[in-house]
């Protein structure tokens, strides 16, 4: 779950805080069997892109990203997979 804390009108984690991690509790995924990243600043989602996703898609790792955040959190997430030397080598699905 990556949760977006400056964009928009801020409520991404007050969503996930009330919402989502609730839901996620409900359907019998405990703390632990996802991760949780919380933006830092302007650079995080692009960070989060490449070190992570990036590296677990080259290893042919499948994964699903709940994205609490606005259009600019998915464009930067597409830019984070896209710029690096070593790009994806799998293409990934995107759901709105």
């Amino acid at each position: 779950v990556l949760i977006s804390t400056l964009s928009g009108t801020g409520l991404a984690p007050a969503f996930f805080d009330e919402v989502l991690h609730p839901l996620l509790k409900g359907v019998g995924l405990q703390d632990g069997a996802y991760t949780v990243v919380r933006t830092q600043n302007a650079e995080s989602v692009k960070e989060f892109a490449r070190e992570r996703l990036l590296v677990a898609a080259n290893e042919g790792v499948k994964q699903s990203v709940v994205m609490l955040s606005g259009d600019g959190g998915m464009v930067d997430t597409i830019n984070g997979l896209l710029e690096q030397e070593h790009r994806m080598r799998y293409f990934p699905s995107i759901a709105p």
